[in-house]
């Protein structure tokens, strides 16, 4: 297909792609729309290999035929960036870019619905997917070229020196990000293809690649390509925390010990950094801590606000938080504002707490502040017996490697206050049955398990693995109850507003997070919400789920629409006209 070169519409009749305001340069219909002239600049750009052309199939359906010039393809754009209309899924090309363009045209774009200006927004991302591509395949190569082979005289990242700064103009960087850079791309490039095929078809973005880069560092190169495979498949319906969770399981699905090795090495570099904010204001934190020691030191921080907040401290919650965290770092204990605040003697600075040990509060009376921790920790039962390296985890803060979840346990489980619940979890990955046990147990190695004193090891085989389980459930002393999924049989069904624990817990281990799509608030923390408002909706499996305050509240919210087919499944409407749904929670163990 050719017509020769056309004027101004490259790579030889040059400026291409960058038309001036209102002369139509690589825009397919609109005001003064001309199909002749329209059609010769595609066929320019399909021979300057900017457009390709689909097969005879393709070529006779959606945006292709408004594109060649069969139909003026402004008729196209009131319809082509609905929710699964021609333009839901196209991959981001020169086409889609074109039509994108039209579409944001200020003449065009007000005249779109809500749906519409989503699916455009879709659009951008997928755009911006394979930009950030072009930009990572030319970095990558830029990286191969200047390799020095000689160690005494490469960069320290192993570049020829100066390759960096070469860069630095054209991504307007530092150094030392531009080397960062560099290896980055390669490293990518070769060692996650899946991943890079992924951000180049704008499925990913370049901040999503960059995650599931740094997760791979840990592995060799075998074991990147096994992430690489699963992590691609995943990683487009993730946000970036669910993604972190789920690089980390998988890599230490693959590589036990290279979770181990990676925090290890990263507490080497433990520090305490401080700095301005941007709004002026500044910051303290710690980088690189022993996650046992956060949690106690977060908890205690926790515990000592709500102290405050019981004896009448001004401020939120959050407020007190800080006020405690700032009083523990500079030798003040936070309960003596306890006391000022009985007394109607806070210092309007908020600077009521004398200098004194933190140990107690600086009126000498000795008390203690209180340190009752209230978490909830998810640990795979093998983990626990010790013959499984999954990770455990604490909703609200991440996953935890397999001695870290067992020490954390053994402190908790020393807590008169903590209790014991287990879920089982099927085939498919979701929670089947869930069961509370009554009264306290403190945990010990069970004396079959690998860290007991003399045990005979772990069990090898689903036989002795499954009576290891079956005995610490009589030790718990649970029952368990199934929970309603593909369909209902109302087994717990009430005609009261207020629902049981037991159902609280059962809805929170079929959906262990937030129901919103994308939130992932733990759903111990959440509310125990009728899907259809009680009375018109029954307290019952089918009809509860547990959603955060703020997707709570969403929900209620004028044009919003919360729907629930079968139990545990969600489905969003939005007031755009958008429908999005979340499912219960896949258990990765």
């Amino acid at each position: 297909m050719s017509a020769g070169v056309v004027p101004e519409s490259g790579p030889h009749g040059e400026e291409p792609l960058r038309p001036q305001p209102g002369d139509g340069s690589f825009r397919y219909g609109g005001a003064g729309w001309d199909a002749d002239a329209d059609l010769a600049r595609f066929i320019a750009h399909v021979d300057a290999g900017l457009i390709q052309v689909p097969d005879e199939a393709e070529a006779m359906s959606g945006p292709w035929v408004s594109l060649a010039g069969v139909a003026d393809p402004s008729e196209l754009i009131p319809t082509a960036f609905t929710q699964r209309g021609p333009l839901d899924t196209m991959p981001p090309d020169a086409a889609l870019a074109a039509l994108a363009d039209q579409a944001c045209d200020p003449a065009v774009l007000p005249t779109l619905s809500d749906d519409q200006v989503l699916g455009l927004v879709a659009a951008g991302r997928r755009l911006a997917g394979r930009a950030a591509w072009i930009q990572q395949a030319a970095t990558a190569e830029f990286a191969a070229r200047r390799l020095e082979p000689d160690r005494k005289k490469a960069s320290p990242l192993g570049f020829t020196l100066f390759a960096a700064d070469e860069l630095v103009p054209e991504l307007v960087i530092t150094t030392s990000a531009a080397e960062l850079a560099m290896t980055q791309a390669r490293d990518a490039t070769l060692r996650l293809p899946a991943s890079c095929a992924q951000l180049r078809d704008g499925r990913i973005s370049a901040f999503q690649l960059k995650i599931i880069a740094e997760s791979a560092q840990a592995l060799s190169h075998d074991g990147a390509a096994e992430a690489d495979l699963l992590l691609a498949a995943a990683a487009p319906g993730l946000t970036p925390g669910q993604l972190r969770a789920m690089c980390t399981r998988v890599v230490m699905m693959i590589d036990p010990a290279a979770i181990q090795r990676r925090k290890e090495t990263a507490a080497k570099d433990a520090r305490i950094i401080r700095f301005q904010e941007y709004s002026g204001n500044a910051a303290l934190t710690g980088r690189e801590l022993p996650p046992a020691e956060v949690l106690a030191s977060s908890q205690h921080i926790d515990a000592c606000a709500r102290a405050l907040r019981a004896a009448g401290a001004p401020g939120t919650l959050e407020q007190l938080r800080v006020m405690s965290y700032l009083d523990l770092t500079q030798g003040r204990d936070p309960l003596a504002r306890a006391a000022a605040a009985d007394q109607g003697s806070e210092d309007a600075d908020g600077d009521g707490g004398q200098t004194g040990s933190p140990a107690g509060p600086a009126d000498g009376t000795g008390a203690k502040a209180p340190v009752k921790a209230v978490i909830t920790l998810l640990v795979p039962v093998g983990n626990l017996l010790g013959w499984s390296s999954a990770p455990g985890e604490i909703p609200g803060f991440g996953l935890l490697d397999p001695q870290t979840t067992r020490d954390i346990t053994q402190a908790a489980a020393g807590h008169p206050e903590t209790r014991w619940c287990v879920t089982v979890v099927g085939s498919d990955g979701t929670a089947a049955a869930h069961g509370c046990a009554p009264g306290r147990h403190r945990w010990t190695p069970a004396p079959d398990a690998p860290n007991a004193p003399d045990g005979p090891g772990p069990p090898t085989d689903l036989a002795g693995q499954a009576a290891q389980v079956a005995r610490l459930l009589r030790r718990l002393r649970v029952t368990l109850d199934p929970i309603a999924k593909g369909h209902c049989e109302h087994r717990h069904y009430s005609d009261k507003y207020a629902i049981s624990r037991k159902v609280k817990h059962l809805i929170q281990a079929r959906s262990a997070k937030c129901i919103a799509p994308g939130c992932n608030r733990p759903a111990a923390q959440a509310d125990a919400d009728h899907t259809i408002p009680w009375p018109h909706g029954p307290s019952c499996e089918c009809n509860l789920g547990p959603p955060c305050r703020y997707h709570h509240r969403n929900k209620q919210a004028p044009g919003w629409l919360l729907e629930q087919p079968e139990p545990g499944v969600m489905e969003c409407h939005t007031p755009s006209g958008r429908m999005h749904t979340t499912y219960p929670t896949k258990y990765l163990i």
